[in-house]
């Protein structure tokens, strides 16, 4: 309720940074609070079911999820020589990889308006991306667009 955006931030770690400077006490109750929650639904609550062992083995996977995924990505297209194109989306900047032989990467990032303090993104306009995976003949074409509107309905996102 005190800071209705805070979960639009990325990255959380430079708004950290800068509410110890500028915001100090409300950064602090909101960090405690942070682990604390954390600690409590994914380890406390795993402990029980898999084992503290185990649990941390999870906790290093799930980590994975706040990255860009392109590495994850790779691995994924590198596991099955078959497949072509992999797609991740949810919170994530749209990104779109092209590897060897054609293979692709798309992610399709979040409609939701996010505020960017990444100096590399700041002022970044809100995009709407999405994946558009056209199958013909056996041949696979992938693309990453941006929607514009109802008379040119989308364009190729070029990053």
């Amino acid at each position: 309720r005190e800071r209705n955006n805070l979960d639009k931030i990325r990255p959380l770690k430079v708004y950290a940074v800068l509410g110890l400077l500028f915001d100090p006490l409300f950064t602090i109750r909101f960090l405690a609070l942070s682990v604390f929650y954390f600690f409590k639904s994914r380890i406390q609550s795993r402990s029980k079911l898999y084992g503290i062992k185990n649990t941390f083995g999870l906790l290093k996977h799930e980590r994975s999820y706040f990255l860009d995924l392109d590495r994850e990505a790779k691995q994924v297209l590198d596991a099955d020589p078959q497949l072509h194109t992999v797609v991740f989306g949810h919170t994530h900047l749209p990104m779109h990889r092209v590897y060897e032989h054609g293979r692709q990467y798309l992610n399709t990032g979040t409609w939701t308006r996010m505020i960017y303090l990444d100096w590399r993104f700041i002022g970044e306009p809100f995009r709407k991306t999405f994946a558009l995976i056209r199958i013909k003949d056996g041949v696979i074409q992938a693309e990453l667009n941006q929607w514009s509107g109802l008379k040119a309905p989308y364009q190729t996102y070029l990053g």
